[in-house]
């Protein structure tokens, strides 16, 4: 019995140790690239920084299926598909890691993403109409669509108060195979069930 309390202590301070990490390294990339006040603000040219933030940590929060190659083996691939605001930065990814997986990069089409992508990122260049093709033939695969738009998407990044921040539609989620974390839904303006 007293070792049972014990467990579920560790576990209880490993989860919250695990949502400190994530907001410490949401700090950290937004004070590595702005030392003013700590703010997502909208349309700063500190922006495309940010979001590669959030896409970064995001991935540290989800589980993939257990069916799928281990990652740590296969590695995690972040796609993102044209028109891209990221496309200077997104391979600074590649020089880290998540959970012990190497990280690799991948351009596509909103057309022709696939579920070799474990992320695909959707700026709101992209039309509503490229991302609802690709959400319907991703359906039921293990990919996390992150997009700009606030209708449709795994991960909706949006303006709110003019910061970034996400709503996370947990049903398609669950659709994909994924798992997301308790941390990360609590950090969530919105989670759609």
């Amino acid at each position: 019995m007293f070792s049972r309390h014990i467990k579920t202590n560790r576990r209880m301070e490993l989860s919250r140790t695990r949502g400190l990490i994530f907001i410490a390294c949401a700090v950290f990339v937004t004070l590595l690239n702005n030392p003013a006040p700590l703010t997502a603000q909208v349309g700063s040219p500190r922006e495309p920084e940010i979001i590669l933030g959030f896409l970064y940590n995001f991935a540290k929060y989800i589980e993939w299926p257990a069916e799928r190659e281990p990652m740590e083996q296969r590695g995690m691939t972040f796609c993102f598909a044209d028109p891209n605001p990221l496309e200077g930065i997104m391979g600074s990814l590649t020089s880290r890691q998540i959970n012990n997986a190497p990280i690799f990069v991948k351009k596509v089409t909103a057309n022709s993403a696939d579920e070799d992508c474990d992320i695909i990122f959707l700026s709101s260049a992209t039309s509503r109409g490229d991302i609802q093709d690709m959400m319907a033939r991703l359906l039921g695969k293990p990919v996390l669509v992150v997009t700009q738009d606030k209708n449709v998407g795994t991960i909706r990044l949006i303006e709110d108060e003019n910061r970034l921040r996400f709503i996370i539609d947990l049903t398609r989620a669950k659709a994909d195979g994924l798992k997301v974390s308790a941390q990360l839904l609590s950090l969530a303006k919105e989670i759609l069930n």
